[in-house]
């Protein structure tokens, strides 16, 4: 029986539609293939159709499954099968060919009857609605298939950059731990991304100049304490040593009328007092060069800061001659804490003998020991006069002055600076605020223990 794929091939149709077309013996036309009876061109099954027509357009033959209803479907031409989409009798969505064949005569005929091979055309029809529900699976599969591989892109993309950026913020938290004190730190680059890879490998280059740069300048600030220590000291032994000759001489009964004597102990305690300031910032220098370095010992003890505090606030009160100022000191009688008994000593003489050196005549000292969860505060407050909440944040830059014509006095500008790395050492949180007009604070939050 012929199919589809037969009526494709030109040649091969027309012979085998011939072969099966013949003239009977009373001249009509016989179909081979009519008598077979095959299932699919019965009327119940309905699956395949075939009619056949003469080139004047007389229905020669249809397949039982058409009935009394016609194919309708374009005439064929003599050369190729022509296919055409077309509608089912039944209504249904078909696909047909037509192919255009000569009937032969019956072997039973003579040769001479006179019949010439009458030109048929035949359509062949089959309903697509299995084929087109194949069809709409297949989309239906290849659009969730293709639905997958875009969710599955997306999750992947969005996998990829989530994970970029995650080590861009870990890129990112760690360069916000970098201070001055830790610039050996170094990037990883191991199991970084490509694109990344340059990045971490350039913040480590620039870490390296920049640990290299801060390394040279403490250099440069240990060597140049390093030399100005030796000629400080000469300085101040021969003023010394100046300023006891000019008063031994100035003791002596001849020379009561000796006029330049004085001058000359006067000259020579001037000569100290330079020579002392100059020594102690370089002393300063020094320490704040070894708690830079991290070479400054920290000896850890028992020690009561409020019987330290009272000792500082006694020794200083004693030594200046200022008395013109208010002071109210609330210490309790003990206070114990972990730290080291020497730089605590030092952060507290700092910290007082500035409130002592800038409060006003009739201002007010306040120092306070108080109890916090864990820890111990010390606090100390000072009436002031020209600072500004903004200068807080300036106060520990080292050589700092709010009125710059103020140097060359006792204090050098770098006192809160060495309190500041003291503290960090000891593990002490500083805090500095105005909490009034014209109130400068200052407060220490010692911790109980390291």
């Amino acid at each position: 029986m012929f199919s589809f794929q037969a009526l494709t091939q030109t040649s091969s149709a027309k012979r085998n539609c011939s072969r099966t077309t013949e003239y009977g013996d009373g001249g009509g036309l016989e179909f081979q293939f009519a008598e077979s009876g095959l299932p699919e061109y019965k009327p119940q099954g309905k699956n395949e159709y075939y009619q056949v027509w003469s080139k004047d357009g007389r229905t020669i033959e249809r397949s039982p499954s058409l009935g009394s209803q016609d194919l309708h479907v374009a005439e064929a031409t003599a050369t190729l099968p022509e296919f055409e989409n077309i509608i089912l009798p039944d209504g249904r969505p078909g696909r047909a060919v037509m192919l255009e064949f000569s009937a032969q005569e019956s072997d039973d005929e003579p040769a001479e009857s006179g019949h010439e091979g009458q030109r048929l055309v035949l359509a062949l029809a089959s309903s697509t609605s299995g084929l087109e529900m194949t069809l709409r699976r297949v989309a239906e599969g290849l659009a969730a298939a293709g639905l997958a591989l875009v969710v599955g892109m997306i999750s992947a993309a969005w996998w990829a950059v989530r994970r970029g950026l995650r080590l861009l913020d870990v890129i990112a938290h760690q360069a916000s731990a970098i201070q001055a004190d830790n610039l050996s730190f170094r990037f990883t680059t191991e199991g970084m991304p490509r694109e990344l890879f340059p990045i971490s490998q350039r913040l480590n280059n620039l870490l390296e100049r920049l640990e290299t740069a801060f390394a040279r300048e403490r250099r440069f600030t240990a060597d140049a304490a390093h030399e100005l220590r030796t000629p400080i000291a000469e300085l101040r032994t021969l003023a010394e040593v100046g300023l006891a000759e000019a008063r031994s001489a100035h003791s002596r009964p001849e020379a009561a009328s000796y006029r330049p004597a004085a001058d000359m102990e006067e000259y020579f305690e001037d000569a100290l007092g330079i020579a002392r300031h100059l020594e102690s910032l370089v002393t300063t220098l020094l320490a704040l060069a070894r708690c830079e370095a991290g070479l400054q010992q920290v000896n850890l003890q028992d020690v009561d800061v409020a019987d330290l505090a009272r000792s500082v606030w006694d020794s200083l009160s004693r030594q200046t001659s200022r008395g013109a100022f208010l002071t109210n000191l609330d210490i309790p009688t003990q206070a114990c804490i972990e730290s080291d008994a020497d730089l605590l000593r030092n952060i507290l003489t700092n910290l007082l003998s500035n409130a002592i050196s800038y409060t006003p005549n009739g201002g007010r000292i306040d120092v306070s020991v108080a109890p916090r969860a864990d820890a111990w505060a010390v606090s100390i407050s000072n009436t002031t006069h020209g600072l500004h909440p903004d200068d807080v944040d300036r106060l520990f830059e080292p050589f700092w002055r709010k009125h710059r014509e103020r140097s060359g006095e006792v204090h050098c500008g770098v006192g809160l600076s060495l309190v500041a790395a003291y503290a960090k050492l000891l593990g002490i949180a500083v805090r500095v605020d105005m909490p009034a007009s014209h109130v400068f604070r200052i407060e220490l939050i010692c911790p109980v223990a390291r």
